[in-house]
């Protein structure tokens, strides 16, 4: 083989190399979330027949800084991922989408119309709903701190939200940081 043919033939696989490569460790967040075909009511009866507590809303948008962030420095990471796994189906809802998904109450929809019926007003979001489709918790804005967002995870999972403001709890197991603003929902019929 000619040199010239073989350092043609020699970066072709380098080419075709280089994006598998970046691939996975581009990705490592989108193993936060659960896969699914965007039918959150078949999601709520799968999350129950698997013993989760519940199910977790992450809105997005793109571009937006704040959720890249979060996504590298919290939705990538192994031990985040495995505690919330263990309690939660999470998805993905962009702010501004056209996808189409059915809702908790059956409704066909777009998750950019469902994000604005949620009243969702910017990304990075979370929200938290129980195994009957009922809103537990909204953060709204970035976390940026794997502790505590491990820890509101935590305080979700053991009901302690029904009990205790974020802050008492996160006090009572000696973890500090800056104050979240949640917004947490009582159901009217629990």
């Amino acid at each position: 083989m000619r040199p010239a043919r073989l350092l043609v033939t020699l970066y072709a696989a380098l080419a075709l190399l280089v994006p598998a490569a970046g691939a996975g460790a581009a990705e490592a967040w989108e193993r936060f979330f659960t896969k699914g075909l965007g039918d959150y009511k078949a999601e709520l009866a799968d999350a129950r027949a698997a013993g989760k507590k519940g199910l977790v809303f992450v809105y997005q948008q793109d571009p937006c800084p704040y959720c890249e962030r979060m996504k590298a420095r919290i939705l990538s990471l192994p031990e985040v991922q495995k505690a919330y796994g263990a309690h939660f189906a999470a998805f993905s809802i962009d702010v501004r989408g056209s996808v189409e998904i059915t809702d908790f109450a059956g409704r066909r929809t777009t998750e950019g119309r469902y994000a604005r019926e949620a009243l969702v007003r910017g990304a990075p979001a979370l929200d938290f709903y129980d195994l009957e489709g009922r809103l537990l918790a909204r953060v709204p804005g970035e976390i940026d701190d794997p502790k505590t967002f491990l820890a509101l995870g935590d305080w979700i999972a053991s009901g302690a939200h029904a009990r205790q403001t974020f802050e008492q709890y996160r006090v009572a197991r000696g973890l500090s940081g800056a104050p979240l603003k949640i917004n947490v929902y009582k159901p009217a019929n629990p």
